[in-house]
């Protein structure tokens, strides 16, 4: 390199030496000055060529890698998820009386109370149709279900428990049994014919109104006595109101035959007695409340 260029210095000062001596330029001059300016061109290239890499090519270049650097990994949002209190769905009359109404003859003898609510609980004893208790502000919601806890109002040295709401009712008519009405003589349909006994039963249903949904249930066995007549007792339901399911029908019957015994023709109602089947008791007037 440091040659080349004390080349070119040389080359250069003989070409000003020659200019300021002013003389004309001979052919040999002339022709020694373009071989000077050629082998100056030809350095110039090949100091250009050999000249390190300019620095703004450098800048150009792609940084190296750092192997050492890591990648900070992302951070997930996390969203918080705000939970109101639940509405208070379950609220009981507290203070207020109820009664338990259930079938007089429920399998289970009553209403049962129990430890905790829900059928899960333990059954601690069982209160009877009519029981009178009070609601307290206990209350919760199983299944679909409305629990209180209550407490009996006679029974005061039994504990309280808890009870399905379902079967406390507001009516206090459910004090009271259900039973029959008043019994009443139906003279009206006397000399009512039919080929069967339950078929006499069939057509007093319909006359009392009944329809084709009525179930007739026969109650005990129907007796007879010595061929003449006998007795039979239905009841039919299937009409049922808020005070009846239906009535209860006794009917004394003869038996229709020829006079010499041989040929039956069927059965006659000779007396009816009918009585409502009351539903949640019965007054004192016999009537259902």
């Amino acid at each position: 390199m440091r040659l080349h260029r004390s080349f070119l210095t040389a080359v250069i000062g003989l070409s000003l030496i020659a200019t300021s001596c002013g003389s004309e330029p001979t052919a040999l001059a002339s022709t020694e000055a373009s071989s000077a300016n050629a082998a100056v061109e030809r350095v110039v290239e090949e100091e250009v060529s050999s000249e390190p890499v300019a620095v703004d090519e450098v800048e150009l270049e792609a940084d190296p890698v750092d192997d050492t650097t890591t990648t900070e990994p992302a951070v997930e949002e996390t969203t918080t998820t705000t939970t109101s209190e639940p509405e208070v769905s379950c609220v009981s009359p507290v203070g207020e009386e109820r009664w338990v109404d259930v079938d007089v003859d429920d399998p289970d003898g009553g209403l049962n109370i129990r430890d905790n609510a829900g059928v899960s609980g333990s059954v601690q004893w069982t209160m009877p149709r009519g029981t009178t208790v009070v609601v307290t502000d206990q209350c919760e919601t199983v299944g679909a279900t409305d629990w209180w806890f209550v407490r009996p109002v006679v029974e005061a040295d039994l504990n309280g428990g808890w009870v399905s709401s379902k079967f406390l009712s507001t009516d206090p008519s459910t004090q009271f049994s259900p039973g029959l009405g008043k019994a009443i003589n139906d003279t009206e349909n006397v000399e009512l014919k039919a080929e069967t006994v339950e078929e006499l039963a069939a057509k007093l249903a319909v006359i009392y109104g009944f329809d084709e949904d009525v179930t007739i249930t026969e109650v005990g066995e129907t007796e007879i006595h010595d061929a003449i007549g006998g007795d039979a007792v239905y009841d039919l339901t299937g009409a049922k109101d808020d005070a009846s399911d239906g009535k209860r029908v006794a009917i004394s019957f003869w038996v229709d035959r020829s006079a010499d015994g041989n040929e039956f023709f069927g059965f006659i109602a000779k007396r009816i007695i009918t009585q409502e089947l009351c539903t949640r008791g019965v007054t004192e007037d016999g009537l259902c409340i």
